[in-house]
């Protein structure tokens, strides 16, 4: 049976499993909270003009936050209303935007017909020029990718909204989205190993605090790992001179993983 945690330890190595499963933090509105009804598979895709994902590539550098109103029928009641969709986000030119990325309100409406709750993706860019990263969600993939090439920058590419999420949380907490991949490798083994009983089949980082680093089982469930077990590993590739070659937007996942090379630095 799985260990149970009666709550954050005040030193994990204390606890006698190397992985502990913890109950949600009360008051403390986490990821996959946020995110519940994707599980429900409650989303839909809106579509942005390929004319202007090329009118951003054509101008490159930084971009400031953009948006506008569309018309969007409801898949309940089929009465239409308008909403805003962002196509270009910026945290640094528009803070508040940052909080409801991360939580996931930005893409959250409401009918103001029926009351259906919806989360709705579409293709988007989030840029962030103080920590140098751009992530670029691109759920309809018949229209073109919001990409402008952005010199210097980290730049990833996303295909659904959790995960899009997901890569921006990783990427602003300062973690090293590509050792982080490695790092989710090894402790999802690690978790499928001392709890065969349990069908966990993947982890979603969550949060950094202080000297813990939290990955999401389920909706009810955490792992609070040392932020060192990460950075032992971060350290172990760095000395094995890692360095793949990234051209444009790079969308990082498992199967990268198995084919990139990274995985040999545990060999070593």
């Amino acid at each position: 049976m799985m260990h149970q945690c009666q709550g954050i330890h005040a030193d994990p190595p204390k606890c006698n499993t190397i992985v502990c499963i913890i109950p949600y933090i009360s008051g403390k509105k986490r990821f996959f909270q946020r995110f519940s009804l994707f599980f429900r598979k409650m989303y839909v895709t809106i579509q942005i003009t390929a004319e202007y994902a090329a009118h951003l590539t054509e101008r490159g550098g930084s971009v400031m936050s953009s948006r506008h109103t569309i018309s969007y029928t409801c898949p309940a009641c089929e009465q239409t209303f308008s909403l805003t969709q962002w196509v270009n986000i910026s945290p640094n030119d528009a803070p508040e935007l940052r909080k409801h990325v991360m939580t996931g309100d930005l893409f959250h409406h409401i009918c103001p017909y029926c009351g259906k709750h919806m989360m709705i993706a579409y293709n988007c860019l989030y840029q962030d020029s103080s920590k140098r990263f751009a992530v670029s969600l691109h759920v309809n993939r018949s229209e073109a990718a919001v990409t402008p090439l952005l010199p210097g920058y980290q730049m990833r590419l996303e295909r659904t909204l959790p995960s899009f999420v997901e890569r921006i949380r990783i990427l602003d907490a300062g973690l090293d989205d590509m050792v982080f991949e490695l790092y989710r490798m090894v402790v999802l083994a690690q978790v499928k190993k001392q709890h065969p009983d349990r069908a966990v089949s993947s982890l979603r980082f969550d949060a950094v605090e202080g000297q813990d680093l939290f990955l999401q089982v389920s909706q009810s469930e955490q792992i609070r790992l040392p932020l060192s077990s990460y950075q032992n590993l971060a350290d172990r590739v760095k000395r094995s001179g890692f360095h793949p070659k990234v051209s444009g937007y790079l969308h990082i996942h498992g199967k990268w993983v198995q084919q990139s090379g990274i995985l040999d630095v545990l060999k070593k």
